[in-house]
Formats: C-alpha cells, sequence, structure tokens
C-alpha cells in the first residue's frame, strides 16, 4: 500500500467510528489498535498521521503507539505514561 493511499484513508476516517476508542482512551489513557477503524499495516506504516488524526478527533493529551506483539498495539497518552509502564500494564492483562 503507497503512503499516499494510507494518509487519504486516515484523512477521511469518519469520526463516528473512532468513538467507542476516543472514550476508552480518554477514561484509561489507553486503548487496543483493534477498537480503531484501520488495518494493523495503516498503524505499522503511519503511526505518526494516524496519532494525529486521533488527537484531532479527540484523543486528549499527547496519543502513541506502541507495538506490542504482531498485529497488537496500543494506542497510550504520552502525557500519563511511559512506554515502560504501558507495556507492564498490558503484560498484567495478558497473563490474566
Amino acid at each position: 500500500m503507497r503512503l499516499e493511499d494510507i494518509i487519504q484513508i486516515i484523512e477521511f476516517t469518519d469520526t463516528d467510528t473512532l468513538a467507542e476508542a476516543i472514550e476508552i482512551y480518554n477514561r484509561n489513557g489507553m486503548v487496543q489498535s483493534a477498537l480503531l477503524p484501520y488495518m494493523q499495516v495503516i498503524i505499522d506504516q503511519a503511526a505518526e498521521p494516524v496519532c494525529h488524526k486521533l488527537k484531532q478527533t479527540g484523543f486528549r493529551g499527547q496519543p502513541e503507539i506502541l507495538d506490542i506483539s504482531d498485529g497488537l498495539s496500543v494506542v497510550y497518552d504520552l502525557t500519563r505514561y511511559s512506554a515502560d509502564e504501558v507495556r507492564q500494564r498490558i503484560g498484567m492483562k495478558l497473563e490474566e
């Protein structure tokens, strides 16, 4: 997939498709990428434009994307958590 195509997909994302992810992120400071309307390839190839779009649509703080494992990423608020804290929290949930 070309970067131009990916950027276009991100720019034309309907904000209604992000409503649940926005609510969870703003409440908890993080949300799994599976709740975003983007394929993992889009998140992997264009993390910065995705974060910019998320901030425009209502994600508070500073959205950042962290790869946890194959096919699992987390969007977290860099003003609330460090990458290590996110890994620790996600690791605890995966073990449960």
